[in-house]
């Protein structure tokens, strides 16, 4: 269902990434392992390195220059002034704290497989 959500929202979509990375975060295929997420700023940076995508299709991020482009929601107010994007103005912040819910899932996700070990 989400995979499909996301086909109907992304104006980006391709099949094979939204499936193929849905198939992966749910442990399904030939690679399945424990705990996983994607880790969306990583991504970034190791196929965008430069931050092309992302201005494309973010133009209210174009002016930020070098690895901050990244993860907009962690400018500074320095930062913010110096590129012109104003948080929660001209772009949104973020609306959760992205590495501290992954850890929050995981220890669920430790517990149900401890839970399932059990019975």
């Amino acid at each position: 269902m989400g995979a499909e959500w996301f086909e109907s929202l992304l104006i980006d979509y391709d099949v094979c990434s939204n499936w193929g990375n849905w198939n992966y975060t749910v442990g399904v295929g030939n690679n399945a392992r424990g705990f996983r997420y994607f880790n969306i700023p990583k991504q970034s940076r190791d196929y965008d390195p430069q931050g092309e995508y992302i201005r494309h299709w973010l133009t209210e991020l174009t002016s930020i220059k070098g690895e901050r482009i990244h993860e907009p929601g962690k400018l500074s107010t320095q930062e913010q002034k110096h590129f012109g994007v104003r948080l929660g103005v001209d772009y949104p912040r973020p609306i959760v704290d992205f590495f501290k819910s992954v850890k929050a899932n995981e220890k669920i996700y430790n517990a149900a497989v401890e839970l399932a070990k059990k019975q």
